[in-house]
């Protein structure tokens, strides 16, 4: 880049020094933060485009291979500003399937580049070529895709360049959305001036001057994005000029009506034609209306853009209930099978009465003078009696079993994995089931602690109090007092009082163990998942721990959101995940957003505690922990801090090279 250019961008350093304060160059120096030249080596150029290059580099600081972006020598003052505004926006993104950016700085050059994560897996082009995926796998990775995107539209961000070679696929599975490049604020007066984005995936009111645009544009491009997948090809083919004429002038053939020989769902067609239509106002709503139309797939559902009929919503709840309408059928032909039994007896039994009256009339005398033919008589009734009692009591047992299968359905709804994969929409589902049920059963105190116990997880206090006399009784001073508590937005109380909501159910005696354990940890569940993000306060986490720790002491968790580092000491603290037999088993910490976890001192007694826990570094001296397996648990860490001989035959842990063993 030449020098005029780089005027705009010499005081740089500064800027980066104000606003993207380093907590390792904090705790080593007092000095202003600088970008030094040599800080990442090892540049290894991985990929071209647009106004910038992507290297692999190494950060020597932080011991790590990440992503730069720098960009491209020589590029004019107006294509920098785009380039920084990018980063700007990226960083303020913060969601797990969003690329992550951790610097941002200028070279000797005075050049600008950010950093970024690194992750080694495919894009989802790649992936669409190579069709080794199956199409539920697909269509899971367009539901990240699609949180991505809801998220950052609740920031008041629109992507504007959605495709699929900008969705990158982990080796395990994780989903990022990259390239922010042309994204932008969303407000009345954001006006398209000039045509941007990719051709086949941007809204026709991308390739209009003086358009207008708004959340619509990223909901047609993942309408375009669930085409590819479907399809294997871009929505429309061609060059350019012919790609934006068929864009903005013309309806876009949908995917069945483009490739009738291939398999497509007609119920995806159909979504994909609501998101895709020329009129903006036709698409959905929201990206969450589409993500939830893909979900109703996935499980088996209609989706509303179809409008399916009568027949199709019975195959498809047949579909999905396959296993409980085969037993109700089953039932019904035996209630069927076992009436028809029952009143063949009965007519057979009258046929014998009529008979026999008839025998009466003629044989009078011989019958008053035989006790026995009058005995046999009174036996034949009462065998007939016992045969209808015997029917209306199998009747009834049926119709017991078939209540008892929806209450087990209302139940799983709230244990592992249906809950805490979907708090909320799986506690509003049990709670619809349980109270259809108590209308039928109004005396069942059964569904009368059920009913109770999720309206307290959900916070609903003043409804739960009307299902008094249940065995949570212990509950209702808790519900008492909160129930006239200001809530936020999302109808839950706010962050300070949801604290203290959860240190009064840990002020519980210990007899209640179980109930505080289920409690707490479906409370935070529900309110992570209604409020959203993902991650939470200290705070809860520590009540989480504290839940099934009761001898620790709360202070013992420092927690620098700087660095990203988390602190937990103490010998009381022995447990890091939950074992109850309708807990999520997953690690409390998940809450957290940790590159550093430092658990010296404390006696958790092996890294199985930490499953499903996304961490970087991690010190283990004075603990009891003596190797590092189970590996699932340890995947993803890079550096590992321990004691020496506190592990015995480290070579047999057979670790990646990647993790790096310091002793201490």
């Amino acid at each position: 880049m030449n020098k005029p250019q780089n005027k705009a961008f010499k005081n740089l350093s500064s800027f980066c020094d104000d606003d993207f304060e380093d907590p390792w160059e904090k705790s080593e120096s007092s000095t202003p933060l600088s970008i030094s030249s040599d800080r990442y080596t090892e540049k290894d150029l991985i990929a071209t485009g647009g106004m910038k290059e992507i290297y692999k580099v190494f950060d020597t600081k932080l011991g790590r291979f990440i992503a730069m972006a720098q960009i491209i020598p020589n590029t004019n003052e107006e294509f920098c500003e785009i380039f920084l505004k990018e980063a700007a926006i990226t960083a303020s993104l913060e969601h797990p399937n969003i690329i992550s950016v951790y610097d941002l700085g200028v070279n000797e050059k005075h050049d600008p580049f950010f950093t970024m994560e690194l992750k080694v897996g495919d894009s989802l082009e790649e992936i669409i070529k190579n069709e080794k995926k199956k199409l539920n796998d697909l269509l899971e990775i367009f539901l990240k895709v699609c949180d991505a995107i809801s998220y950052s539209h609740s920031q008041n961000i629109i992507h504007l360049d959605l495709k699929p070679e900008n969705i990158q696929v982990g080796q395990h599975g994780e989903v990022q959305v990259c390239d922010w490049g042309l994204s932008k604020t969303v407000s009345d007066e954001l006006k398209q001036n000039t045509i941007t984005g990719t051709p086949g995936y941007m809204a026709p009111e991308q390739g209009k001057k003086g358009d207008t645009l708004d959340r619509k544009a990223d909901i047609f491009a993942l309408g375009a994005l669930l085409y590819s997948i479907l399809t294997g090809t871009r929505p429309i083919e061609g060059g350019i000029n012919t790609v934006l004429n068929t864009t903005v002038n013309e309806k876009i053939p949908g995917p069945i009506e483009r490739f009738p020989e291939k398999n497509i769902p007609q119920s995806l067609d159909a979504v994909v034609c609501k998101a895709m239509a020329q009129d903006k106002k036709e698409r959905y709503k929201s990206v969450d209306d589409l993500k939830n139309e893909v979900q109703n797939f996935l499980t088996g559902r209609s989706t509303q853009a179809e409008n399916a009929g009568f027949m199709k919503e019975l195959q498809l709840f047949v579909n999905r209930n396959r296993q409980v309408c085969t037993v109700v059928l089953i039932a019904f032909l035996a209630i069927i099978i076992g009436t028809a039994m029952f009143f063949n007896e009965i007519q057979k039994s009258k046929k014998e009465t009529e008979d026999a009256l008839s025998k009466l009339s003629k044989t009078h005398s011989e019958l008053i003078s035989s006790k026995a033919q009058e005995k046999e008589l009174f036996t034949q009734k009462e065998e007939a009696l016992k045969l209808y009692i015997d029917a209306n009591k199998e009747k009834q047992e049926m119709y017991a079993q078939l209540l008892g299968k929806e209450l087990k359905e209302a139940y799983d709804l709230m244990i592992h994995p249906l809950f805490y994969s979907s708090p909320e929409q799986s506690i509003k589902k049990s709670i619809k089931i349980l109270k259809s049920q108590y209308k039928l059963n109004p005396k069942s105190r059964v569904l009368r602690n059920l009913i109770f116990l999720n309206l307290f997880i959900s916070q609903k206090f003043n409804e739960a109090l009307k299902y008094e006399g249940t065995k949570y009784d212990e509950l209702l001073p808790i519900a008492i007092k909160y129930k006239d508590t200001k809530r936020t937005k999302f109808g839950i109380l706010d962050e300070k009082d949801f604290v203290r909501f959860l240190q009064n159910i840990n002020a519980l005696s210990n007899d209640q163990k179980e109930l505080k354990h289920d409690t707490v940890e479906r409370s935070i569940c529900y309110m992570v998942s209604v409020r959203k993000p993902i991650f939470t306060s200290p705070d809860v986490v520590r009540e989480l721990v504290k839940s099934w720790n009761p001898n620790w002491s709360t202070d013992q968790l420092i927690y620098d959101s700087k660095t990203l580092t988390l602190r937990l000491k103490g010998k009381e603290l022995n447990k890091l995940h939950a074992t109850a037999p309708h807990s999520s088993s997953l690690c409390f910490l998940r809450f957290l957003k940790i590159d550093m976890l430092d658990l010296r001192g404390s006696m958790v007694p092996n890294l199985s505690h930490i499953e499903g826990l996304s961490i970087n570094r991690i010190d283990i001296r004075n603990t009891p922990v003596k190797n590092l397996h189970p590996h699932g648990s340890t995947r993803g860490i890079k550096t590992v801090y321990l004691s020496r001989g506190q592990f015995k035959g480290e070579v047999d842990n057979k670790l990646p090279r990647s993790v790096k063993l310091i002793y201490k």
